[in-house]
């Protein structure tokens, strides 16, 4: 179940986002940890040296390439909306598919959020995420192509994924007609993840394009 963006959990959010700088202060040894964002560890969107800071999630946070499939178009060229990850699968494909299989970097912690889905003849129907081991429970998102706008939606709970951790992407592919999506033998669904990254200051100002 997904919510419409409309129906954001702002609260829920803020409190998770609290939390884990709270347990990545403590992580990475800083200051007055139980403070979380008042800590003089944490510089919030523009943090100095030695802080934890906190920005967007970008496609290389998951070390994912995030080259569209339009030629010349880079999903890193604007805002989160644009922050994609193009799955490539069998025209034909169903079932389910591993489509992310990483250790997150040592010095950042992802709190994802939402999802969003791009795709003009959108094929995704559910999706599951693996941590360090632990399977969580598989998440419908077929509700987020009739809400408006169409093919987005948050988490109800935002869960987070901490540094150095072992992060599995599992995704369905469906085709609602029974047939192929298209004439072509491959599809790249168009899917981006909705997230923050609490990270040391030093990985936030790195200038990565994998």
């Amino acid at each position: 179940m997904l919510l419409a963006l409309k129906d954001k959990p702002v609260a829920i959010i803020e409190q998770e986002i609290e939390d884990t700088i709270k347990t990545a202060l403590r992580k990475f040894n800083m200051p007055s940890p139980d403070l979380g964002s008042g800590s003089a560890g944490y510089g919030g969107l523009y943090p100095k040296e030695g802080q934890l800071g906190r920005t967007d999630l970008r496609p290389d946070h998951v070390a994912k390439d995030a080259t569209l499939a339009v030629a010349g178009t880079d999903g890193l060229g604007g805002d989160k909306w644009s922050n994609t990850l193009a799955y490539t699968h069998g025209a034909n494909e169903t079932g389910w598919v591993t489509d992310l299989n990483i250790t997150i970097d040592e010095d950042i912690y992802i709190v994802l959020e939402g999802i969003f889905d791009i795709s003009v003849n959108p094929l995704l129907s559910a999706i599951q995420f693996s941590v360090a081991g632990m399977d969580y429970p598989v998440i419908n998102v077929r509700d987020m192509y009739s809400f408006k706008p169409k093919g987005a939606g948050w988490f109800p709970m935002p869960f987070v994924i901490p540094e150095k951790v072992a992060l599995k992407v599992y995704h369905r592919y469906i085709n609602d007609v029974g047939t192929a999506r298209s004439t072509t033998t491959v599809g790249s669904e168009m899917v981006g993840f909705i997230g923050e990254v609490i990270a040391k200051q030093a990985y936030l100002q790195k200038q990565t394009h994998r």
